[in-house]
């Protein structure tokens, strides 16, 4: 079979880029991957044929659509972020691209890694995404969120989404019928961990944005510090920051410099594979906080990926991603300096949960979830010929 999967694959790390080295190697496929202009793309090896195709705008429908016309695949696999494809306007014009395929007879899945539910839409919401409230209304955010999410139902053969608390939005916010409506979990690549030594340091990696909750982090790790006043522990915030984000980050700064933690902080910005590695080996456990979740998390597939003892906030997906004290540990936000003194002060349940940790990996290596892809992507193909 022939497949087309349609998506960014940078950074090194993408999601893509874990699960097309998985689907590059199922025997009897073809893929074909249609990623943006980046010239970067071309350097990616193992993740089937890359063709940087598209243009970032709303001209990258004509760019997909174009080729798809001249590859003719059995399938194609679109995936879909907000701002994956560029401004705003090519996000409220994404529907036409699975519309297209559509006309073009093309099996399709898309898969949404981000399904936000309409009680989560409100001012709030509009401010910590870096909107203005007062021109974003969120009754507009919903009727928009409503037509983007009930049209890709319509188009599709199949939506893929991460998690249960996902699929379940989908069908009862937006319309969409179960039956079209799957959850996969992300792949998790298994890292080799090469340190037997391990520093006195709590990670966090990602974007530095709002939604994030990093203050609460702080707050908590304030509180600890406090209660332990010998501690040798620190935290490192490793990760870039989103355009248009950027008093986030500044707000993050200033929560420190409040705080006056400066010494036991330590800020990285944007880090290449190779130090986010190093960041992961060295670490003695991992942070993942949040305000908000709307997605599976990267990060959260990370500290999984290194079997590292995460630390998460007891919201949303995470409390569907998480089995407290057997994968990781699930904390209420204002709750985090107790979360640091659980797992400083039982090292071996730290121990236990990445022993766990490593066959969460094993069952959802890159190649058992391209499995689960292809057998989705051939029943598709059999429905076309009957």
């Amino acid at each position: 079979m022939k497949v087309v999967y349609i998506s960014t694959m940078l950074p090194s790390g993408h999601y893509s880029q874990i699960l097309t080295c998985g689907l590059a190697k199922q025997e009897g496929l073809d893929l074909i991957v249609y990623t943006d202009k980046d010239p970067k793309n071309l350097n990616i090896k193992g993740c089937g044929e890359i063709k940087n195709i598209w243009r970032k705008g709303v001209l990258f429908i004509f760019d997909i659509v174009n080729n798809l016309v001249t590859d003719k695949p059995d399938v194609v696999h679109i995936q879909h972020e907000m701002n994956m494809y560029g401004s705003m306007l090519s996000a409220v014009a994404f529907p036409i691209l699975p519309l297209m395929t559509r006309i073009l007879g093309i099996p399709t899945i898309i898969t949404i890694h981000g399904v936000p539910s309409l009680d989560q839409i409100n001012e709030n919401f509009i401010s910590i995404f870096g909107y203005n409230p007062a021109i974003i209304k969120p009754w507009m955010l919903k009727v928009y969120f409503r037509l983007l999410f009930g049209t890709m139902g319509v188009f599709s053969n199949k939506v893929i989404v991460h998690t249960e608390l996902m699929r379940k939005v989908l069908i009862k916010d937006y319309g969409i019928r179960a039956d079209k409506v799957v959850a996969i979990p992300t792949a998790i690549p298994h890292a080799k961990i090469y340190s037997e030594m391990r520093d006195k340091n709590f990670l966090y990696f990602g974007y530095m944005v709002r939604r994030k909750g990093l203050e609460n982090v702080l707050e908590g790790f304030k509180k600890f510090l406090q209660r332990n006043p010998s501690s040798p522990y620190k935290l490192t915030l490793a990760g870039g920051v989103i355009k248009g984000q950027e008093t986030a980050f500044e707000e993050i700064k200033d929560c420190i410099n409040k705080l006056g933690i400066n010494d036991k902080i330590e800020i990285t910005g944007f880090v290449e594979q190779e130090k986010q590695n190093t960041l992961y080996d060295r670490c003695y456990a991992v942070v993942v906080p949040a305000i908000l979740s709307v997605a599976a998390s990267g990060p959260l597939y990370h500290a999984y990926s290194h079997s590292r003892c995460p630390i998460a906030s007891r919201l949303g997906n995470f409390e569907e991603e998480i089995q407290p004290g057997v994968t990781g540990i699930l904390t209420e936000n204002n709750s985090w300096d107790s979360a640091f003194e659980t797992v400083v002060n039982n090292p071996e349940l730290v121990s236990k949960i990445e022993k766990n940790l490593l066959e969460v990996a094993k069952r959802r290596s890159p190649e058992a979830t391209a499995s689960e892809y292809y057998k989705l992507y051939a029943s598709l193909i059999k429905e076309r010929k009957i």
